[in-house]
């Protein structure tokens, strides 16, 4: 099954992050199984104004919307990264692996959060307000390139 059809299932259920983390298992254990690091990705519909490399979260049915880690925020849990957009209410949404060329000055090596930023990513040690979500999104490979690692938002 994938990422989407469980999203699909959970929608409107509080069982989002236990569908998450059975889907990551099931990719954790497909990628040890094959040795490969293929990304998955789907089209979503999404509003105009989500942007190229932005971070994204469910906000409907078969649609996202920029993730955002403010405080009492719901525009939780990340899902992915928008890696392109077909049309301007539609997204590619990566949900792991290798985003190449999407970025502008990350620091290699560098572990990166969700920000209160919509959209917006963070590196680590970045000093935020009391009871704003934690959640990490991945790791920089270079100036440009980051490593989609997502885990469960906090």
């Amino acid at each position: 099954m994938s990422l989407l059809d469980y999203l699909k299932a959970a929608a409107g259920e509080a069982s989002l992050h236990t569908k998450l983390g059975q889907w990551r298992q099931k990719v954790s254990a497909a990628l040890d199984a094959s040795g490969s690091a293929g990304a998955a990705d789907d089209v979503w519909n999404c509003p105009a104004s989500v942007q190229v490399n932005g971070a994204v979260y469910v906000s409907g049915a078969d649609t996202v919307d920029q993730a955002d880690a403010t405080a009492g925020s719901t525009k939780v849990p990340v899902i992915g990264f928008v890696t392109s957009k077909p049309t301007p209410t539609t997204a590619v949404v990566q949900y792991s692996g290798v985003l190449p060329n999407v970025f502008v000055g990350l620091v290699p090596g560098t572990i990166y959060y969700l920000s209160e930023t919509p959209g917006g990513i963070m590196p680590a040690g970045t000093l935020v307000p009391p009871g704003t979500w934690n959640q990490q999104v991945g790791v920089a490979k270079s100036a440009t390139t980051l490593l989609a690692a997502i885990l469960e938002a906090v």
